[in-house]
């Protein structure tokens, strides 16, 4: 999987910086094959709200759900998915909140193009 980001690339999850900026927005492309893909790992500890939005970008499907951590290591499924058409776009909102979160990704055609949208409000 190729990702490329405004942010810096790690394997770590992404720093949790609302305390400081009450919205916070990471933004991911990728190129995945047709095995399951993962986006990076966010940290969701102390957002109030999260909307992740995907787009698919040419020919293919994409069918995709959030992924809940209480660690960043060990993952569960949220209750939703998202199926995408060629070029379409969608929303998923966690029905869970958990301290991580990422999206597993599966397409039917190699080298799709993916882009990711996390947005994290913190409301307080």
């Amino acid at each position: 999987m190729n990702a490329t980001s405004r942010y810096p690339c790690s394997h770590q999850c992404l720093p949790d910086t609302l305390m400081r900026n009450p919205f916070k927005e990471y933004i991911f492309k990728y190129i995945i094959d047709d095995n399951v893909s993962y986006s990076h790992t966010i940290c969701t500890a102390s957002a109030t709200m999260v909307t992740v939005f995907l787009k698919i970008y040419g020919e293919g499907s994409l069918e995709a759900s959030i992924q809940n951590s209480p660690d960043g290591i060990n993952f569960i499924n949220d209750i939703q998915n998202l199926k995408l058409e060629d070029d379409e776009m969608g929303t998923l909102v966690p029905y869970l909140y958990s301290k991580y979160m990422r999206i597993a990704m599966k397409c039917t055609k190699p080298s799709t193009k993916v882009k990711i949208w996390f947005q994290i409000q913190n409301i307080m």
